[in-house]
């Protein structure tokens, strides 16, 4: 278990068939493994990290570290696109009835999100429709984060730097002209 944790019981009882010759059924392969303390969850969602973003962060950290840098003036920015959908992968049926088709839509209904949040609290949530293209991101900046900025920073400090997620380099180039 500890090798694959995604090792069903069917599959165990294979392995154990194979390796050792002897016939199991699944429910009691499921009743050693919770006498054993295992027990099946979903699994839970992590960023996955490139390679090659991995000394970038670990320098970003000890840059950090080594200023004694608090990141009091940073807004951490980010956009997610939220799907109005619900479909279910299984379905309960009587026994001898034909399986249910669930449809699922190809373009569900969908509305984007932006926001931010730092230190001194969040910014207002921009919900917005279509791509967030460069003039749409500035926009955005604009008026979520410009009026963030006055009512949080200009009291406290002249400088604030911004943290933006997962930025295409159209929008990067363009918005730090129309940013200056």
């Amino acid at each position: 278990m500890r090798k694959d944790d995604e090792t069903t019981s069917k599959d165990l009882r294979a392995i154990i068939r194979k390796n050792h010759g002897v016939k199991l059924g699944s429910s009691t392969i499921r009743k050693a493994r919770r006498e054993q303390g295992w027990t099946m969850a979903g699994s839970g969602y992590c960023q996955l990290i490139r390679n090659y973003n991995k000394p970038k962060r670990v320098d970003f950290v000890q840059q950090v570290l080594k200023e004694n840098d608090d990141l009091g003036n940073v807004i951490y920015t980010d956009e997610s696109t939220i799907k109005a959908e619900r479909y279910r992968h299984f379905s309960f049926r009587k026994l001898g009835e034909l399986k249910k088709k669930k449809p699922k839509p190809r373009h569900p209904v969908a509305v984007h999100v932006w926001a931010g949040i730092s230190k001194h609290g969040p910014t207002d949530i921009c919900i917005f429709e279509g791509i967030m293209d460069t003039e749409v991101y500035c926009k955005v900046l604009e008026h979520k984060l410009c009026c963030h900025l006055g009512k949080i920073y200009c009291p406290i400090s002249a400088s604030c730097r911004i943290m933006i997620q997962n930025t295409p380099q159209s929008w990067q180039s363009s918005s730090s002209k129309d940013m200056a």
